[in-house]
């Protein structure tokens, strides 16, 4: 495995496990925190794949510009077709971010920009 893969993966689970902390009410996202680890033992590329698929390429750009009309307005419907369990996650993070103060605001924006950067980085790296 290429070390920006390891590193995603791991930055991958420290966002959920953040979430968790911040809300630890939401049994959904213990859920995903749960499936994650479980995915990860089965195949170390699945979350990548989907990651780049469905968030770097039709999204990238809006997400590393911090563009939050987008990020709040966008129904994700490229998501929606093949992951539901994605797009819930989507949602409920377009939900949280209503109550987030402007330092956990920054915290997502940084974790998705660093998402961003190790998916491309690790695709670069493939063999």
């Amino acid at each position: 495995m290429n070390n920006y893969l390891e590193l995603f993966n791991a930055k991958f689970r420290e966002f959920v496990a953040d979430l968790v902390k911040v809300f630890p009410d939401d049994s959904e996202l213990k859920l995903l925190q749960k499936s994650i680890a479980l995915i990860l033992v089965v195949n170390e590329r699945m979350i990548l794949n989907i990651y780049r698929d469905r968030v770097l390429i039709p999204f990238g750009d809006k997400l590393m510009e911090r563009n939050e009309e987008f990020f709040l307005e966008n129904n994700y419907h490229e998501i929606r077709k093949d992951i539901e369990d994605g797009a819930r996650i989507i949602e409920k993070v377009k939900g949280f971010w209503k109550t987030l103060d402007p330092a956990n605001k920054e915290v997502v924006w940084k974790y998705l920009q660093v998402l961003l950067m190790l998916c491309k980085k690790a695709e670069e790296n493939s063999i």
